[in-house]
């Protein structure tokens, strides 16, 4: 994929950015992707997003990531939804602990 066929750009640290999925190994049953970060503007790789290699990241997982500051990988293999969502759980049980912030709903709870 290159910016002109990218519809949907991002705004992280003050750049417009994109996900770039190309593809690094193919056969007849399984297709794997690698997935770059890229600035926009200068087309030049921010960070190489750890992501299966067996998916595209979703809209809502790129928005995600980018708000989480694109994390690395929490476990022995690479980040998929799941992991993102336990990431902002995280997130938000460490806000609420440090502002002190006594209710804690049961949706965060990990």
């Amino acid at each position: 994929m290159t910016p002109e066929d990218t519809t949907t750009y991002y705004k992280y640290k003050g750049r417009e950015v994109y996900i770039e999925s190309e593809i690094l190994e193919q056969d007849e049953d399984v297709t794997k992707l690698w997935h770059s970060l890229k600035d926009a503007k200068t087309k030049e790789v921010i960070c190489h997003v750890d992501w299966s290699p067996y998916s595209e990241m979703s809209e809502e997982d790129i928005k995600l990531y980018l708000e989480l500051d694109c994390p690395r990988r929490n476990s022995l293999g690479p980040l998929d939804n799941q992991d993102l969502l336990d990431l902002k759980k995280k997130k938000i049980l460490k806000e609420k602990l440090i502002s002190g912030t006594k209710e804690i709903s049961e949706d965060i709870i990990i």
